[in-house]
């Protein structure tokens, strides 16, 4: 965790999903600095947006789920018919990226991978 502050901020905000917390500064409470920042969970900066007209921070509402209830119940059920297929497709996926660090690694290079 990060301890980190946005100074004069009139504004804090977390996301629906609770993964981003906005911070920002009111044209309404203060004249100068304006704008927003946007932070992950962990307390790292992501974006920065300084504007001299911004005046509110709101995320978008989610909207209701495009399946019907019958839908979300079958595909609930079905889940578990269908986890080994991606567990093993994790697996080899985590196997490959960690074959390549250790190529990687003998050969003296810094590993990028996702």
């Amino acid at each position: 965790m990060n301890a980190a502050e946005h100074h004069q901020a009139t504004d804090v905000e977390w996301d629906p999903t609770g993964r981003y917390v906005m911070s920002g500064v009111s044209l309404w409470k203060t004249k100068a600095d304006t704008g927003y920042w946007q932070w992950s969970f962990q307390g790292k900066i992501i974006k920065r947006f300084n504007s001299p007209t911004f005046c509110q921070l709101r995320w978008r509402p989610r909207p209701a789920s495009l399946l019907s209830k019958e839908q979300v119940d079958k595909i609930k059920k079905s889940l578990k018919k269908y986890t080994p297929a991606f567990e093993a497709k994790d697996r080899q996926r985590m196997n490959k990226a960690s074959k390549v660090r250790e190529m990687d690694e003998g050969r003296g290079q810094k590993s990028v991978t996702n």
